[in-house]
């Protein structure tokens, strides 16, 4: 049967009278026996043995995850490898993997802090992007191992890394280091491609400078020099919207356009594929400026993206070489 708030009446035991019969009744109960001293004693043991649990399982969660011998080479075939330590309370992180295509990560580990010395192999078919807590943005192509030593400091021994210099909030140079000398920028975009026999380094924006033992080389936007390991040098052109980028958009790293004005998408966008925007008239720009965002780009290429934003607009797009023609 339900209560009728309305209908209840309080009680008329008044509060002393409560307690004093509380107390009357653990009078009349007596003085409670001392557990036994077996029982106490394996009470001890468990809460001891589950203490020393919680210290190991907090030692084992800063140790480094190794993938060995043919597990790893499995691993690295089908997806993504990461030998890495994985940030606990108080270790300071010097980069962040922010998307990953492939199979070997899940997304809980596709979002994990990486420690000094981590490791990281990427397979056929997968690729990865990381932030450096300098804020530089690294994007890893398929079948390229790279050990991230410090904010301002990684290793790449094969495959190709792209680096992004000049995002917003970079505030940290990098220096990247291969079997053939080290890369290093000024506000950049561009890759660094470890090959079987040379070191092949392509500027999409920007400069970059090679340092060698036996000496230090420039490279200017739009330019790609190919260092053998014997020390020649060849140089040549490549388009900022040359077929050899279009691998980093396969692992763009997410990009919230919600709230957004379109203008500012667009350059994101034209950054993104090595193309100049370029408003036809006055008042494309204006309306570009205008016009806010709404929803998500998510799992679109920023070519994808330029096409399903602008559909909801008055305006439209047009590619030519090195540009990107909003009419």
């Amino acid at each position: 049967m339900k209560r009728d708030p309305e209908h209840d009446t309080p009680s008329s035991t008044s509060p002393d009278a409560e307690d004093a019969t509380l107390a009357a009744l653990l009078r009349a109960a007596g003085r409670r026996e001392a557990p036994p001293e077996e029982f106490a004693q394996s009470l001890r043991t468990a809460l001891r043995d589950e203490w020393q649990a919680g210290v190991e399982q907090r030692r084992q969660r800063r140790k480094t995850w190794q993938l060995g011998g043919a597990a790893a080479a499995a691993v690295a075939v089908m997806g993504v490898a990461v030998s890495l330590w994985l940030a606990a309370p108080g270790d300071i992180a010097v980069a962040r993997i922010v998307q990953v295509t492939g199979d070997a990560i899940s997304p809980a580990d596709a979002r994990s802090d990486l420690l000094p010395g981590a490791r990281v192999v990427t397979g056929a078919g997968s690729r990865m992007a990381l932030v450096l807590a300098g804020g530089v943005a690294v994007r890893l192509d398929e079948e390229t191992e790279v050990r991230v030593d410090r904010a301002d400091s990684l290793a790449v021994s094969r495959g190709a890394v792209y680096v992004d210099a000049d995002v917003k909030g970079a505030s940290m140079p990098l220096r990247v280091q291969t079997p053939y000398g080290s890369v290093r920028h000024l506000g950049t975009q561009y890759e660094v491609r470890v090959l079987e026999d040379a070191l092949s380094v392509s500027v999409r924006e920007g400069r970059i400078a090679l340092d060698r033992d036996d000496a230090s080389l420039q490279g200017s936007a739009g330019e790609r020099l190919v260092v053998s390991s014997a020390g020649n040098v060849q140089r040549g052109r490549i388009a900022a919207d040359a077929p050899a980028w279009d691998w980093i958009a396969a692992v763009t790293p997410p990009f919230e356009i919600d709230s957004l004005p379109l203008s500012e998408f667009l350059a994101w966008a034209g950054r993104e594929l090595g193309r100049e925007v370029v408003f036809a008239t006055p008042a494309a720009q204006a309306e570009a400026g205008q016009v806010i965002l709404r929803g998500s780009i998510a799992g679109l290429t920023p070519d994808q993206a330029v096409d399903a934003v602008l559909v909801s607009t008055q305006l439209q797009a047009e590619r030519s070489p090195g540009r990107l023609t909003v009419k």
